[in-house]
């Protein structure tokens, strides 16, 4: 090494003491930096395995060992490493010649001379000559052995104890560093004591619902089980009420905020829950406005939270429903598919539909979280428009066949519109309607539901002639504006008049009645006579 040095100027044997000098630098840092790690994370672990500390002080413990690396890597490891690889300056040469002063004393203050002559830029010969003769008397001194690495060996006796205490715990008890290391990193989690049993929360989940009860339901699993256990939530110290051998429970009457609460038992406590609230989706009110067909001639009515209502047939009906934290809003009709409703508005929903038939419909409401708790069903009665009736009354007039006369009664549900008499005239009895009937208006009075009628039909301006018959019907229809005008009518009456040998012998007939009629008079008042004379003569005698 002492040849090659001896080849060098002065500057890179320079340079090479400050290689040399930091090397050392990171050597004793190594060492060093190490002892003291490993002795803070046996001390650290040690103390909280045995005392098992609170989250603060974990935390602190966490810190000041993040601290302690972080400073003593960048110091004693990063910092010589930097310099070493020329990152960053380090000693000048003037600081360098003084090192190296101290450990040759002939160099003294010749090295440092020299430095300062270089720095100084003149033509002065004398100057010249003076560096010249200096350099040649420095250059055969080995500065490098200024630094003896070697002395860095007995920082090892700081390293040795921690790491051979190190590899005894690991081999002989990890879990002082296992156990105690984990709650340090986890020092914001609640690490308990070990307890004869074990608390098992049997809820499906933590979630409840505003405004609703919910019921906690706890068991014990273990050798010994307590027979009282705690449940501290709020400040308070509640008892659960059993629910068997090992199983406990308590309900939260009306959640209105989250709950975070523990289990306390012989002494042993839980670790932390949280009881999350959630808020189910309610149907506020709603307004149900009824639009009724024109021909009624009704208002629109509206409803106030009014589910199950009566509406005629045709009417539209719409829905109009408040809610709160609902984002989605389906109705369903008869168990048919769900209609999905958009929001009108925020928490608004709106819905119309013609009522053709009775039925049922349920409201159904949601958002991310939940569905509404129970179910909200109605139904509809829808009123069809009934078929009009007509009752009708008949005198025919069989002495001159000269009219007939039409009278009854006509109801219906919302209104009758016309009243007509179809007929037809044949040579033979009609039987049927197969033919094509005449028709004839009779006058109503206005569209009332209920009303009569009376109609004296002239036959004498339909030259009916003798031996002909007459089929006629009535026929009356009512206001239905939605399904269209409804009808019904009445059977098929006949009136026959009579050929000329049906009318003679009529009269015969009425004749020969006549006459009958008169000697069973003349025979009747003889009897009577007799009668009186009989009466007489016992009143003289």
């Amino acid at each position: 090494m002492s040849n090659v040095m001896s080849g060098m100027s002065i500057k890179e044997k320079l340079k090479y003491f400050k290689r040399k000098y930091y090397l050392g630098k990171l050597m004793k840092g190594l060492a060093l930096s190490s002892s003291l790690i490993f002795s803070f994370f046996i001390i650290v672990n040690s103390l909280e395995y045995s005392v098992r500390f609170s989250s603060p002080v974990r935390a602190l413990f966490l810190f000041s060992a993040i601290l302690l690396i972080g400073s003593t890597v960048y110091y004693w490891i990063a910092l010589p490493l930097i310099r070493l690889s020329a990152l960053k300056k380090g000693i000048s040469d003037e600081e360098a010649a003084i090192k190296i002063g101290l450990f040759f004393p002939n160099v003294k203050d010749r090295l440092l001379n020299l430095i300062q002559l270089q720095k100084v830029s003149s033509d002065n010969r004398l100057v010249k000559a003076s560096i010249s003769q200096k350099t040649v008397s420095l250059i055969s001194i080995p500065f490098d052995q200024a630094i003896n690495l070697k002395t860095n060996r007995r920082y090892i006796k700081y390293l040795v104890p921690p790491v051979l205490l190190i590899i005894i715990i690991l081999l002989f008890f990890p879990k002082l560093f296992s156990d105690s290391t984990s709650r340090i990193i986890h020092f914001n989690k609640e690490y308990l004591p070990v307890a004869p049993f074990t608390f098992q929360i049997s809820n499906d989940n933590l979630i409840g619902y505003k405004n609703e009860s919910f019921l906690l339901m706890l068991g014990l699993e273990g050798e010994t089980i307590p027979e009282n256990v705690y449940l501290i939530a709020s400040g308070r110290k509640l008892k659960m009420a059993k629910a068997g051998t090992s199983k406990f429970q308590y309900t939260f009457n009306k959640l209105q905020t989250e709950k975070n609460f523990y289990f306390e038992a012989a002494g042993f406590k839980s670790s932390n829950y949280d009881i999350k609230l959630i808020h189910r989706p309610t149907l506020k009110n709603f307004n149900v406005k009824l639009s009724y067909p024109v021909y009624l001639n009704k208002k629109m009515e509206t409803l106030s939270n009014v589910g199950n209502f009566e509406v005629p047939e045709g009417t539209n009906v719409t829905w109009q429903f408040s809610t709160l934290v609902a984002d989605h809003l389906s109705l369903v009709f008869n168990n048919s598919d769900a209609i999905e409703l958009s929001e009108s508005e925020q928490n608004l929903f709106e819905f119309s539909r013609i009522a053709r038939n009775s039925e049922s419909y349920e409201i159904s409401l949601s958002n991310k979280e939940a569905i509404n708790k129970n179910k909200i069903a109605y139904n509809i009665a829808v009123i069809p428009d009934l078929y009009p009736s007509i009752v009708l009354n008949i005198y025919q007039d069989t002495t001159l066949y000269n009219f007939i006369i039409l009278s009854g009664n006509l109801n219906d549900d919302y209104g009758i519109t016309k009243l007509k008499l179809f007929y037809h005239i044949d040579n033979q009895q009609v039987d049927s309607i197969s033919y094509k009937f005449l028709e004839l208006l009779i006058p109503l009075s206005g569209k009332q539901n209920t009303q009569g009628f009376y109609y004296q039909w002239d036959l004498s301006d339909l030259n009916i002639q003798l031996g002909n018959s007459l089929s006629y019907y009535l026929q009356v229809w009512d206001n239905d504006g939605f399904n269209g005008a409804k009808f019904s009518k009445t059977g098929l009456y006949s009136f026959k008049i009579p050929n000329r040998k049906e009318i003679d012998n009529a009269i015969d007939k009425s004749s020969k009645n006549t006459e009958n009629t008169l000697e069973k008079s003349l025979e009747e008042l003889e009897a009577l006579k007799k009668k009186l004379e009989e009466a007489q003569n016992r009143l003289r005698g």
